[in-house]
């Protein structure tokens, strides 16, 4: 082998170890970048259930305010 024959496989070696080890780095990246946006989808998840039960309780004495108006005749002799 000739001196540049060496020094450009030392090259390749080099560059193809860095794109190994930047594979790898950013594998690991993306597991821990993964598991943040799980854990901040299950908090959010939940935030979300609490406001749709708060809301729920909220808004059921409303809906059954309306029912029975519903089934009132009078109101719904008024709304004809």
């Amino acid at each position: 082998m000739t001196p540049f024959q060496k020094v450009f496989l030392l090259i390749v070696v080099g560059y193809l170890t860095f794109k190994l080890v930047l594979g790898f780095v950013m594998y690991i990246i993306t597991l821990r970048i993964e598991a943040k946006g799980k854990e901040h989808k299950t908090r959010r998840q939940a935030l979300l259930q609490a406001r749709r039960e708060k809301n729920m309780e909220l808004y059921r004495r409303q809906y059954m305010q309306l029912e029975e108006r519903k089934r009132n005749p009078d109101y719904l002799a008024n709304e004809r």
